[in-house]
């Protein structure tokens, strides 16, 4: 009740005239999985007139054409890098040759760089999954020192309490953020609609927020309805602006 009646004053004091766009609270969101998904969700999802960040899972079928569609869109790409978790529901999907903890330094680092290769127009990274590696700091080091060489920014998806992988990123001059609300780990509309306020009073109260979610039918359809209501409200940026990359 608290939270609600904090998104009902902020909406309320945010939607008084003569405000500067440039002056609102910035919202983030980041759309992951993509490359799972066929065409037709992609391009539907790129009409939404925002900007956000797609998160592509490299080396699955349609990675590069989810990512040159985003790109052409004017959406910012970025990757979404596969890492082992701690336990893995059978129903989720690990990714391609994700990061795993057994592999030696130079496994990892070639890894990396090779998925970082792999999607074309990429300005930053986010973890897929990876409880397990987002804990450890020596990984995330030889992770981030990877990232850090191509200029990219990174996004902690915050997929475990104990994640280090934000601070890791701050001590080593690596553009960084972090997520603050899921949107859709329950995908029904009403839950969706939900987190999406959450995050709308996240942001009135710290100046910015960002935000994930996946590239499903639900939340696609979802941001169709709740993306016009924001108008005024926030305004939306990137993830790289919010870690700091682009201002």
């Amino acid at each position: 009740m608290a939270l609600m009646s904090a998104v009902l004053v902020f909406w309320q004091s945010s939607c008084k005239p003569n405000i500067a766009a440039a002056d609102l609270p910035r919202l983030a969101v980041v759309l992951d999985d993509g490359g799972l998904t066929d065409r037709g969700l992609i391009k539907r999802l790129c009409k939404i007139p925002i900007r956000f960040s797609v998160a592509v899972l490299p080396g699955e079928a349609r990675s590069v054409e989810c990512a040159e569609l985003a790109h052409r869109a004017g959406k910012e790409v970025m990757v979404h890098l596969p890492m082992e978790p701690l336990s893995k529901p059978a129903a989720l999907y690990l990714g391609h040759n994700p990061i795993m903890f057994k592999m030696t330094e130079d496994e990892v680092r070639a890894q990396v760089r090779q998925h970082l290769g792999a999607v074309p127009h990429c300005v930053g990274v986010n973890n897929h999954m990876g409880s397990r590696i987002t804990a450890d700091r020596q990984r995330m080091t030889w992770i981030l020192e990877e990232v850090k060489a191509k200029g990219l920014f990174f996004v902690d998806s915050r997929t475990t309490k104990d994640t280090v992988a934000y601070s890791v990123a701050k001590e080593m001059g690596v553009p960084a953020a972090q997520r603050a609300v899921y949107l859709d780990n329950d995908k029904r509309f009403q839950e969706i609609q939900t987190q999406w306020q959450r995050a709308i009073a996240f942001a009135g109260q710290d100046g910015q927020v960002l935000a994930i979610g996946h590239v499903s039918p639900e939340t696609v359809a979802a941001l169709e309805q709740l993306v016009p209501t924001a108008k005024g409200v926030v305004q939306f940026v990137t993830a790289g602006e919010i870690a700091g990359r682009l201002r």
